[in-house]
């Protein structure tokens, strides 16, 4: 090793200052100089700081062991472009630069990164004039709070994160010329103590502000008269700057693209932004989240080109008239006004044809309540929680079409004055509404709605359903999504006292003990009588019951020998006629004719809803009949006993007869053909709610009916008599 006395002034030099013993990569009384290796270097080294250059030549990282722990100065002179800390270790060992010299940088960017003991204590300022870089140059350096306000940065280009979380540093660089800079993204980035004014600066050059001061949590400078005209991204660029609230009215932001989480948390802002037209930017997802303060009109702003919305309002106080906005190019309106409580302003206009995300976007808008009933929601997969604790909503939606909608997941959970019609929806590829109307007010009428539409589609297999709400006439429907198609819907239940449904229960089933033998005369007949005493059932003319009995010859009563191969017999949809009020109540009556002389026969009934397509009573209790030996030609026979009074003839019950009404196609569609025993005189259709549609004459007992003018869905078909009357139910397709 060469020793050299240098003749050069002492102030020509680079001088820094370290400590060893402080966390490194090199041993704890040794230091490296980090260099980069891309970089051409040719320097000397004075470690002991005498003016006698103890290293020479050096073209890359240098280490030194001084033997002692301890803090040492060291010089350095010749080629040395740039410092390195990046990647090297070292940089807690570094505690101060004393001088800058006159060595020329060509780089300061990640020079100092991490350097969080770093001081620069230099009164000398460095040759930046080749320097176009400085990105990250003093990133973390905890310490640093010295004056740089003679720098000369003019010919910088690039101060991406230069002070990022610099967070002791505030000076005042106000006279720094950064015309020439492109890139100020995290410049200023979690600075924690930087409130410095700025004004001055000239931004002309900048394309890219993002991050800029995020989470500066004090700064509150004037910025209003920046030219910002060729910035293209200010994404999170005040987040979380919860101090600053200064008007920017004035920008000219026209080229910005994408102005993301912005004022995120910027929890004092609400400056003037009323003249700004961001008519490039494609990107405002949570622009002003969280940004409690925020309530300035943007109403006049363009945004054709936004894409994305989604938490744009997000839990402020924001409420102001935005509805002439021309969201044609939006996609997500996802949680867009989430526990925004203030907003209800009318935007029923806005053009979201071509949003495919809703999921929550007016989830907890506890004051928004507007006709949102010419949206046109038709790309539209995702509403889960859509309008959940939307406490005062309570528009009609019944004619958005939600032909895509995959998620309504709890869409209106806890939508307390929600009670619109949605039954109409189309609700084919939706797979989950666990939680939909759950801890809602949703009437048992609408709840009704939705069973009867639903069920019409080709519904998705195994999806959950949770509504606050009793059915009644749409108990069917119910009943096709849970049975057929295997849904789980959890919901208050059947609606005690509908009366114009079928409430049969299994705690109730029907009693044949009230049956009794064939009386004289009618020979080949057996009566059946039977009841049910509680609750007492009734059904309106629209709807239409039926029992099913089954019966079985069981033992020749003139051989006393059980009946070999017995068959049992099924009488299926034998149902009642009665014009007008209830359709029907118990008790009811049943001849059958054909019997056999001298056998015992086995009876039992049960009772559907909806002419044996709704829920059913348990079979009855068996009962057991003995046709007389009665002469097959006068039909006289001698009754075997005292019958009941009051039951011979069945005066007090309504009587039941086989059915003997069909109508063709079911389901249909343009039209249906009506074939009946009778030649009725007048038929009448009646939709699910139980009003009539239309009324029709008839001449014969073949009749074809035109249903083109009728909206497919569930009817029932009455036909009239003087006799009585009987309903039979059919759907209307596509």
């Amino acid at each position: 090793m060469f020793t050299v006395q240098i003749k050069a002034s002492l102030t020509d030099h680079f001088v820094t200052t370290w400590k060893t013993d402080n966390q490194g990569n090199s041993s704890n009384t040794s230091i490296t100089i980090p260099t980069k290796p891309s970089e051409t270097y040719n320097y000397d080294v004075d470690w002991d700081n005498d003016g006698i250059f103890d290293e020479l030549g050096i073209t890359g990282d240098a280490t030194h062991d001084f033997g002692v722990a301890g803090t040492y100065t060291v010089r350095i002179q010749g080629l040395f472009p740039r410092i390195y800390f990046a990647s090297s270790g070292e940089q807690k060992k570094i505690l101060s630069v004393d001088q800058w010299g006159t060595n020329t940088w060509d780089s300061f960017a990640l020079a100092f990164y991490t350097c969080e003991n770093l001081e620069i204590l230099a009164t000398d300022s460095p040759d930046l004039s080749q320097l176009t870089d400085m990105s990250f140059a003093f990133y973390n350096c905890l310490a640093l709070n010295q004056s740089l306000a003679n720098w000369d940065v003019s010919n910088v280009q690039d101060m991406q994160g230069t002070f990022s979380n610099a967070r002791g540093f505030n000076q005042d660089i106000s006279a720094w010329d950064v015309s020439s800079v492109t890139n100020m993204s995290e410049m200023f980035r979690t600075a924690n103590s930087f409130n410095m004014p700025l004004i001055n600066w000239d931004v002309s050059n900048v394309e890219d502000m993002s991050y800029m001061f995020m989470q500066a949590p004090v700064f509150d400078q004037p910025l209003n008269t920046w030219s910002v005209s060729n910035v293209n991204d200010m994404k999170f660029m005040f987040y979380g700057a919860s101090n600053f609230n200064r008007p920017l009215v004035d920008w000219d932001v026209s080229n910005v693209t994408d102005m993301s989480l912005m004022f995120f948390f910027a929890i004092s802002f609400n400056g003037d932004l009323a003249n700004w037209s961001p008519s490039s930017v494609t990107n405002m997802e949570k622009m002003f989240s969280n940004a409690s303060s925020f309530n300035s009109p943007i109403g006049d702003w363009d945004v054709s080109n936004v894409e994305d919305f989604s938490y744009m309002f997000e839990k402020t106080p924001f409420n102001q008239p935005i509805g002439s906005w021309n969201l044609g190019s939006a996609t997500s309106l996802r949680n867009m006004f989430l526990f925004n409580t203030d907003f209800n302003q009318n935007v029923g206009s806005w053009d979201v044809s071509g949003v495919v995300n809703m999921a929550g976007t007016f989830r907890n808008a506890r004051s928004f309540d507007q006709d949102l009933s010419a949206w046109d929601v038709s790309l539209v997969k995702r509403m889960e929680n859509m309008f959940r604790n939307a406490d005062v909503f309570n528009q009609d939606l019944s004619s958005w079409n939600t032909v895509k909608v995959e998620n309504m997941s709890g869409m209106f959970r806890q939508a307390l004055a929600f009670d619109q019609n949605v039954g109409s929806w189309n609700i084919e590829k939706v797979s989950n509404c666990s939680g939909m109307f759950l801890d809602s007010e949703l009437s048992d009428s609408n709840y009704d709605s939705l069973l009867i539409g639903w069920s019409t589609q080709n519904v998705k297999q195994g999806v959950s359903l949770s509504v606050n709400s009793s059915y009644c006439y749409g108990y069917q429907g119910r009943s096709i999504l849970v049975e057929d198609n295997g849904w789980v819907i959890l919901d208050n239940g059947l609606k005690q006292d509908c009366g114009f449904i079928c409430p049969v229960s299994d705690s109730a089933p029907v009693d044949l003990s009230k049956s009794f033998q064939p009386v004289n005369g009618v020979y080949d007949r057996v009566q059946l009588k039977w009841y049910k005493s509680s609750p007492q059932v009734k059904y309106q003319v629209a709807d239409s019951a039926a029992c099913e009995i089954r019966y079985t010859a069981v033992k020749d009563l003139i051989t006393n020998t059980q009946i070999q191969d017995q068959v049992t017999y099924y009488i299926p949809r034998s149902k009642v006629f009665k014009t007008n009020g209830p359709l029907f109540k118990w008790p009811l009556k049943y001849t059958r004719q054909g019997m056999l002389p001298n056998t015992r026969y086995q009876w039992a009934v049960r009772c559907f809803c909806d002419l044996g397509d709704g829920l059913s009573t348990d079979w009855s209790a068996t009962k057991q009949l003995d046709t007389p030996d009665f002469d097959p030609v006068t039909g006289i026979y001698t009754p075997p006993g005292i019958q009941e009074e009051g039951l011979m003839d069945g005066s007090k019950a309504n009587v039941l007869e086989d059915q003997a009404l069909y109508i063709y196609p079911n389901p249909a569609t343009e039209w249906v053909s009506i074939r009946t025993n009778n030649i009725y005189s007048m038929v009448e259709i009646f939709d699910s709610r139980s009003k009539s549609v239309r009324r029709i004459q008839l001449s014969s007992s073949k009749e074809v009916i035109r249903l083109d003018d009728m909206a497919p869905g569930i009817y029932f078909l009455r036909l009239s008599t003087e006799e009585g009357t009987e309903t039979v139910k059919f759907i209307i397709e596509n």
